[in-house]
């Protein structure tokens, strides 16, 4: 497979001609080994291919040179070539791919020759291959196996997203969401994620320009639901695996369709020998029985092979007999594809003992996309501890896959299979149970995450008592409970859908209001509207009014912050008005101060300070001193824009005053960057300085990293404005280096901006030697 451009020295070619021939091979013999396509292999003989190293290894290895191949092509300068744009600046390189590909993987030879052919044959293009077969057929194990032999060609990185097509609550992988991870995971800030799907789209497109990156997209339900995810740019791959065909996909994009179907006799044969040893080979035809029963299905063969090695004082022939019986009883189960299969995962299950039984079964109930071991064990009302090993048990028999540290999740059949033991075994009454202790889990977790991430917004909610059995996670740091909330982030919504569903509306209004320090932090805003929305249903349903109020609140706070303005007010009068009705004090003063942030974001300073000046009132009513802060240096913010500095002054005095009071490093951060631009506009720019020094300063005590490179930017704005480039320099290096931490795209720009000033002070412009003396 070429890089996108370049030539090596055409000795190695020749000596890969000459080898093989020494060998006694053809060029056709040697792409059978490899694999690629004869004439990529002409190509790369003629030195005119350039030749990666993934494929001169295999080279190497198929004609036995001892590593003399790999030598000579690192001398002739295979994979030295550039593979990125001429002063791209560096990006986000993700990389995604799952470590779940067996080290028992068998045959699929000819797709995967198939497959490298197509994309030697196409190396600018844009290649679209489409997996599809029935469940439990090896699709995903074939796209990750080629994922990984391919990798090195994306140097750009790889992407993996399950995009749940066929998940039993019946609610796939929104694209719109899906873009906003994507995005996200390639260098672009959650903050600056546009709102609409065809935005995002656009977006998604413009960031992969230029860039060879490879998608894995797995288990998609639609082509509509894929194609939004599509880049449209040359050298880039994407690999879709469905259980359906997908053809309008294939026909949209000149896709690469491959229909797998079960393995054959001798290749299931072979993995069952992997998985159970020499027994397979003395009874071969109990071996082939075996194989037959289960399908030649992957999925279904690894369960019985492990089965059948857990019990080697048996004769296959007798586990065929007990499958075979197995089988009649699930005869009426969905489809004759699936007769075979469903016969396996019973048998698998009726020997798993009580313990892991019962987990495997209610994990059926769980709507996320995986789970952590704290949620299981309140998910079956078990301890930590027990939950860990009863996972552990369903892993190692292959009922289960641990995809991360302490997460797991289903093949998406077992799911559908466990959450039918789940109807079929458990009572309604103990479904009910196992879902209220896992939404009393999450929304007691999360209330304690909120207040470890911004403790002085505290939520004063009166929780439901958590159910008997449920122990939230003893989060005892802000990063711990950012880490939970970031791990927990696809699942809050499906938490919240599964809650209100079940007609636990306190909850399902309660677990959005936790998530609002977080969601103001990160800015998900597909999680923030969605979980909301679900919120406001709930909360109508129990005619919970502060609940309704609460989830108002806080959506009109994600709908500004989103831009989407008109919105952002609907919601804050709704909140306003429920407030009033219920003499609800404190929350009429939150939702007064965020109308009047969208109404100064809208230009209107004079509306937003009216609504601040209401705001101010309330909260010394209720003795909230960081409310009343942030009011009077919103109410700061809004006099500088109507250029009344001096009253600016007195409002920002005041809000600084009193969060060094409280040691309310947010809070000052957060007072003294808004006196820092009050100067700056004043033309006072040492003072400027000295107050965004300042908020750094407190900024960095809070471990406010976004807070941080932002003071830092600001910060070298104005000792660029006084003449001191090397300071400048310095700040906005600090900025750019936790920007990049962030993936907040502003990195570039700001690291344009030092190049620049660099280039002019080298070049002799702007230079002040005391500049030096300035840190």
């Amino acid at each position: 497979m070429p890089e996108e451009s370049g030539r090596i020295d055409p000795r190695f070619g020749s000596a890969l001609r000459q080898l093989r021939i020494d060998r006694g091979l053809s060029q056709q013999d040697l792409c059978r080994v490899i694999p690629c396509s004869a004439g990529w292999l002409s190509r790369v003989e003629a030195g005119t291919g350039v030749p990666t190293p993934d494929f001169v290894r295999r080279c190497d290895e198929a004609l036995r040179a001892d590593g003399a191949l790999v030598t000579l092509a690192r001398q002739a300068g295979v994979g030295q070539q550039s593979r990125r744009r001429p002063g791209r600046p560096a990006a986000h390189r993700p990389a995604q791919l799952p470590q779940t590909v067996s080290a028992t993987f068998v045959g699929r030879d000819g797709e995967l020759t198939e497959l490298d052919a197509l994309l030697d044959e196409r190396p600018n293009e844009m290649v679209t291959v489409i997996i599809d077969g029935l469940a439990g057929v090896g699709k995903t194990s074939l796209a990750l196996r080629w994922a990984r032999r391919i990798a090195d060609r994306f140097p750009d990185g790889a992407v993996f997203r399950d995009l749940r097509g066929f998940d039993p609550t019946g609610h796939p992988a929104d694209p719109e969401e899906v873009l906003e991870g994507l995005l996200v995971d390639l260098g672009v800030a959650a903050s600056t994620v546009p709102p609409t799907a065809e935005r995002r789209a656009a977006l998604f497109r413009s960031v992969l320009d230029g860039r060879r990156v490879l998608l894995v997209l797995d288990n998609a339900a639609t082509s509509e639901q894929v194609l939004p995810l599509l880049p449209g740019t040359p050298g880039c791959a994407v690999i879709v695996t469905s259980r359906r065909r997908l053809s309008g996909l294939a026909v949209r994009t000149d896709g690469h369709r491959v229909t797998l179907g079960p393995l054959d006799r001798v290749e299931s044969v072979a993995l069952l020998r992997q998985l159970i040893g020499p027994r397979a080979e003395a009874e071969p035809r109990a071996a082939a029985a075996l194989a037959d029963q289960c399908g030649h299905l992957p999925l279904a063969l690894r369960i019985a092979g492990h089965r059948a090695a857990s019990r080697p004082r048996l004769d296959l022939s007798e586990l065929v007999d007990e499958l075979v019986g197995e089988e009649q009883r699930l005869e009426a189960l969905t489809t004759l594809d699936d007769v075979t299969v469903r016969a396996a995962f019973s048998w698998s299950y009726r020997d798993l003992d009580q313990r892991a039984a019962r987990m495997f079964r209610l994990l059926g109930l769980y709507p996320g996309e995986s789970i952590s071991t704290g949620a299981a064990g309140a998910l079956a009302g078990v301890p930590v501890g027990q939950a860990r090993s009863t996972l552990d048990g369903l892993t190692n028999v292959n009922m289960l896959e641990e995809v991360a540290r302490d997460r797991f999740r289903f093949h998406d059949l077992l799911r559908d299979y466990a959450a039918e033991q789940a109807t079929a075994e458990e009572g309604p009454d103990e479904r009910e149970q196992a879902i209220r202790r896992l939404v009393d889990w999450y929304v007691h977790t999360s209330h304690l995450a909120s207040l470890l991430v911004a403790p002085q917004r505290p939520t004063n909610l009166e929780l439901m008592p958590a159910a008997a059995g449920v122990a939230p996670v003893p989060l005892d740091s802000t990063e711990a409970a950012l880490a939970w909330y970031d791990a927990e982030l696809a699942n809050l919504t499906p938490i919240t859908r599964l809650a209100t569903d079940h007609g636990l509306f306190v909850q399902g209004w309660q677990l959005p209001v936790t998530l609002w320090n977080y969601l103001q932090l990160r800015c998900p805003w597909a999680v923030w509207e969605a979980t909301h929305r679900i919120g406001q249903e709930a909360a109508r349903a129990c005619g919970d009014r502060l609940g309704e109020a609460w989830v108002n609140t806080n959506l009109g706070y994600g709908l500004h912050a989103r831009g989407e303005h008109d919105q952002s007010e609907a919601c804050y009068q709704a909140a306003l008005a429920i407030r009033q009705e219920i003499g609800d004090v404190h929350g009429q003063a939150w939702t007064l101060n965020g109308w009047g942030f969208t109404a100064l974001d809208r230009g209107d300073a004079g509306r937003a300070e009216g609504l601040f000046e209401q705001a101010l009132p309330l909260f010394e009513a209720v003795g909230d001193q960081h409310g009343r802060g942030i009011a009077l240096a919103a109410l700061g913010d809004a006099c500088r824009a109507q250029h009344r500095d001096g009253d600016a002054l007195r409002r920002l005095t005041e809000a600084l005053r009193a969060f060094e009071d409280m040691g309310d490093d947010h809070g000052q951060g957060f007072t003294l960057v808004k006196f820092g631009e009050l100067y700056r506009g004043a033309g006072n720019l040492e003072q400027a300085l000295e107050h965004f020094t300042r908020s750094l300063v407190c900024r960095r005590r809070a471990t406010d990293r976004p807070g941080e490179a932002d003071s830092l930017e600001r910060r070298g704005n104005v000792l660029a404005e006084r003449g001191h480039p090397l300071a400048a320099a310095r700040s906005w290096d600090e900025a750019v280096a936790i920007y990049e931490e962030l993936g907040d795209p502003r990195a570039a720009e700001l690291r344009e901006r030092v190049a620049r000033l660099r280039t002019g002070v080298s070049a002799g412009r702007g230079f002040d030697a005391s500049s030096r003396e300035i840190s």
